[in-house]
């Protein structure tokens, strides 16, 4: 069982009743285990809980916005593509995200709003360079009315 390490509630993650995510550590990785009581709640709380690796603590506005409408094969996919596309935003478009609202997840589809504001270094100090999402012991689970998820990020 790797060591876990539970991560404090910052920015919007403060609503939340429940413990969103915690930090996984792995061999040469570094990963997270999401929490929620349905499949949005979950697939936000991973967003919060990458966005937590990657950055420092810090207050993150809400000034922009980006709408996201993915496609996977399943749920793993969905997921993986939701967080490749926060790090695309980050790398390429320099867009720190700091807000998400999961309007809908299907099958195979998924539509998010992303919210936050243009990267600043005086601002914004990356803690972990996440170079990708792994499928790498990716893993869904349902234990009563909770769901959660581990995803390992390749750093």
């Amino acid at each position: 069982m790797p060591y876990v390490t539970i991560i404090n509630l910052i920015v919007d993650r403060r609503r939340h009743t429940l413990r969103p995510f915690e930090r996984v550590e792995h061999t040469a990785d570094i990963g997270i285990r999401a929490f929620g009581h349905n499949q949005r709640e979950l697939f936000a709380n991973a967003v919060y809980g990458m966005i937590d690796i990657l950055l420092s603590d810090i207050d993150i506005a809400k000034n922009d916005g980006h709408t996201v409408n993915l496609v996977g094969l399943d749920k793993q996919e969905l997921l993986v593509n939701l967080l490749e596309e926060v790090l695309y935003l980050l790398n390429v478009r320099k867009f720190v995200t700091g807000s998400i609202k999961v309007n809908r997840i299907e099958e195979c589809e998924l539509s998010a709003e992303l919210y936050g504001e243009t990267y600043n270094l005086s601002k914004h100090r990356v803690e972990y360079d996440i170079k990708g999402v792994t499928f790498h012991q990716l893993e869904f689970r349902k234990e009563g009315d909770l769901h959660s998820v581990q995803v390992i990020f390749d750093i």
